[in-house]
């Protein structure tokens, strides 16, 4: 088998299926899927022999890193007696939240094979945007396969009519945009479920109309995962205000009118003009030589700000270690240009999954008014404060007018019943496992 062979069907342009084949075989990495045989074989047998003693979830996803839910998703259920296993194809899964995991080191080939040879067993998948197709892959190799498909990032509102312009930034090329698109217009149609954590509009007419069955979740992390803080941070005068934020951050002038949002070097210069003090954890999956090189320009930040920490990244739950009692917001803000070409559908409808994790950690959360969905489910929580810009131009005001302790009080009460645990049922019904009514 090699990708010159794969169908992919759903594409609908000769072309976009010739640039998703040459992608894929980019990716095929067949000295890869030789030398990890023995591996592979180590892998099928432990999740055949699970299989055969109870009830199991493949999970698959193409990296660790921006969307924890899926370790979320893993936890409930293992917590309710179903095994879990997991493939993630470019990055070191956490082993400790899976009863088995493999790395696939990049290689397609060694997916395929793995999925051919196995039975019919539900499988959680997460990817989105360029590897969208991993649904139509796996399906492909193995149609037995029921598959719940996790998608938090659509491309299609995302991209919204920009192609010209995506394409012009260097964003993606055309025939990815294609096959992107394509590939969501299949996963809504043909998978066995969708998993999404946000009720907009665009959500509305476009998913929960889809053909295939829907779930919302909100992405928080397990209860047993929650900290709570016995001294919070000092207020001043006692000390300074303190914002942090563990996410994705880009360079300046990166592709401006589409990631400009993730330059913070102009918000984190703001806060230190006015004396709030800003913490970043870069991403886990930079190294610290990595982000040396890539993010050279927080680095020399830091070095002569001091109202500034640029931190490495740290995973999950580790993160809530580092969140709880040191802060007083969790930031899901942004500086957003009168140009900024996302389509506003995906903006105003997002939900962060950092939000859930400033829960855990009982950090109340810092939102711009521009995220609407995430403003309002905020807002309707009284668990933190939504802003405009000129606000986070001017923050002490309206830092100083917060009841502290009322707000901590009410994200301690609020996060009560958003845990994936609370969940754990319906998502048990949604994955067709567990006793079921």
């Amino acid at each position: 088998m090699n990708a010159d062979a794969l169908q992919l069907g759903f594409c609908r342009r000769p072309a976009t299926r010739t640039a998703l084949r040459r992608f894929i075989a980019d990716h095929w990495k067949s000295d890869v899927c030789q030398a990890m045989s023995d591996q592979a074989e180590v892998f099928v047998n432990a999740l055949t022999s699970s299989a055969k003693k109870g009830e199991v979830v493949l999970f698959v996803a193409v990296h660790r890193g921006n969307f924890p839910s899926i370790e979320y998703v893993a936890h409930g259920l293992s917590q309710s007696g179903i095994a879990t296993h997991a493939l993630y194809l470019h990055s070191d899964p956490p082993q400790q939240v899976y009863d088995h995991a493999l790395t696939l080191d990049s290689s397609l080939a060694l997916l395929w094979q793995i999925a051919q040879r196995l039975s019919a067993l539900p499988v959680y998948l997460q990817c989105h945007a360029k590897w969208i197709f991993l649904n139509a892959f796996l399906t492909e190799a193995n149609p037995k396969l029921r598959i719940r498909h996790e998608i938090f990032d659509w491309m299609a509102p995302f991209i919204g009519d920009q192609l010209d312009l995506f394409e012009q930034e260097g964003v993606f090329s055309r025939e990815e945009m294609h096959w992107m698109l394509d590939g969501e217009e299949q996963v809504r149609a043909a998978s066995d479920g969708l998993f999404h954590k946000s009720d907009g509009p665009w959500v509305e007419e476009h998913v929960k109309k889809a053909e295939a069955p829907d779930l919302c979740v909100m992405p928080c992390p397990p209860k047993s995962w929650f900290r709570e803080s016995r001294t919070p941070a000092p207020i001043p005068p006692e000390g300074p205000f303190r914002l942090v934020y563990p996410g994705q951050i880009k360079p300046p002038g990166e592709q401006r009118r589409i990631f400009g949002v993730m330059n913070f070097l102009p918000m984190i210069q703001s806060f230190g003009r006015q004396g709030v003090d800003f913490s970043i954890h870069h991403p886990i999956y930079y190294s610290p030589s990595e982000s040396q090189r890539v993010f050279a320009d927080y680095h020399r930040e830091a070095d002569g700000n001091p109202h500034f920490k640029f931190l490495p990244g740290v995973p999950l739950p580790d993160l809530l270690d580092h969140l709880v009692g040191r802060y007083h917001l969790g930031l899901v803000a942004n500086f957003f240009d009168d140009d900024f070409a996302v389509g506003w559908s995906h903006t105003e409808e997002c939900m962060s999954s950092k939000l859930f994790v400033y829960l855990a950690a009982g950090l109340p959360v810092l939102v711009s008014e521009e995220y609407r969905f995430m403003a309002r489910f905020v807002q309707e929580r009284e668990i933190g404060v939504v802003v405009s810009r000129s606000e986070l131009e001017n923050l002490v005001p309206v830092l100083e007018r917060i009841d502290w302790s009322a707000l901590s009080t009410r994200v301690i009460e609020a996060r009560s019943d958003l845990h994936v645990d609370a969940n754990t049922p319906k998502i048990l019904d949604f994955m067709g496992v567990g006793e079921q009514p």
